[in-house]
């Protein structure tokens, strides 16, 4: 979309009460082809496929350009999902606020760490414009960009992880990632340990041997993470996570059966059964499973639940997710490191924190203090 400069936006900037007129010729008039197919080489199609269609899953895209045009999630975002859109260029979060009301729209450079970087300009509504140097030798050669039409200019990065909290996105459906040569920093910022990525799809286009170098990188941390490469299309590489291998890599060899099936099939014990109701010694409580510590006996006490009980946990132990397994909301909490399941939180204990952790005994081991 090199020549997006148009008289009509001109006018807007120059009129800002008009802007909502823009938007909507941009994108149902000016894209008007793009609203029934909006991936430029079927990727979402390959994607959606793998989900039941009244699924309604969790998106992130970063680097998304434009709510329909060359978009990797607008088919979804049809079929009810919704999603997290984030990209460096302003105008097409403006773009996205119009037309994706229901998706969280993001302005920001994603990048492993938050600083002050160059960004490489061609024009503000442009899928070039990036902050890899290296990039552009392909912007040359490859779509006939001409050095005077790029300008420099400082923008402020921040990293994935700090934006996937604000906004509570542990468990993801499906990540694109496409920032022209910057993929590499985009990766190394995500922990696949706390965020949970079913599919990721990533542009990775070997224009030269620096970007080959990268490439490949790319595929070593997704493969150590348990990916594998699903499909190809174009320059984009879509990976699936391997879940089986992911979960027979977490769990401890040395678990007991019992164990497993409460950490990891969200079981529960019966009350009454734990030999950790009765500890009274001080010291500290550890996950079973990866050993991580979770809990101080000066937070334990005597619920009357038949399950030890906690009013509160060592800071980052935990990750939270809504359960309703019994028909109504309850809130789960799990292992943040290894994911294992140890039980809920209710509302109704001690002082200071009004919380009781209800963990199931077989998940923790005791360490009393030296």
């Amino acid at each position: 979309m090199k020549n997006s400069k148009s008289k009509f936006l001109s006018f807007v900037k120059k009129y800002p009460l008009f802007k909502n007129f823009y938007y909507f010729y941009n994108i149902y008039i000016r894209n008007y082809k793009f609203l029934n197919n909006g991936s430029q080489f079927g990727e979402e199609k390959f994607i959606i496929n793998f989900f039941d269609k009244k699924y309604k899953g969790k998106f992130v895209d970063i680097g998304c350009f434009h709510p329909t045009r060359h978009n990797n999630t607008y088919a979804m975002y049809k079929q009810g999902w919704h999603g997290l859109n984030i990209d460096l260029n302003p105008l097409s979060i403006e773009l996205f606020n119009f037309a994706r009301t229901k998706d969280i729209n993001v302005n920001a450079a994603i990048s492993d760490n938050e600083e002050i970087k160059k960004l490489y300009f061609v024009d503000e509504l442009n899928t070039q414009n990036t902050l890899e140097i290296n990039h552009l030798s392909f912007l040359k050669n490859h779509h006939n960009i001409k050095e005077e039409e790029i300008s420099q200019q400082e923008i402020k990065t921040k990293r994935l992880d700090k934006i996937l909290d604000k906004y509570n996105f542990n468990d993801i459906d499906f990540m694109n990632i496409d920032v022209e040569g910057h993929e590499l920093h985009v990766l190394s910022s995500i922990n696949f340990f706390k965020y949970r990525v079913k599919f990721i799809c990533i542009e990775m286009i070997g224009h030269n041997d620096q970007a080959k170098q990268i490439n490949e990188k790319l595929s070593n941390i997704l493969n150590k993470n348990d990916y594998i490469l699903e499909k190809q299309i174009g320059f984009n590489y879509i990976f699936k996570k391997n879940e089986k291998l992911d979960m027979t890599k977490k769990i401890n060899k040395n678990l007991t059966a019992e164990q497993k099936l409460i950490l990891f099939e969200d079981g529960t014990e019966m009350p009454g059964s734990s030999d950790l109701n009765s500890e009274k010694r001080e010291g500290s409580y550890h996950c079973a499973n990866c050993g991580e510590k979770l809990f101080d006996s000066n937070t334990k006490y005597e619920s009357g639940s038949g399950w030890p009980s906690f009013y509160d946990s060592l800071p980052n132990a935990f990750e939270t997710k809504t359960d309703t397994l019994l028909g109504y909301e309850r809130v789960e909490y799990h292992c943040k490191k290894c994911g294992g399941h140890h039980g809920h939180i209710f509302e109704d204990g001690p002082n200071p924190t009004g919380k009781r952790y209800c963990n199931n005994g077989v998940c923790l081991t005791f360490k009393p203090e030296e």
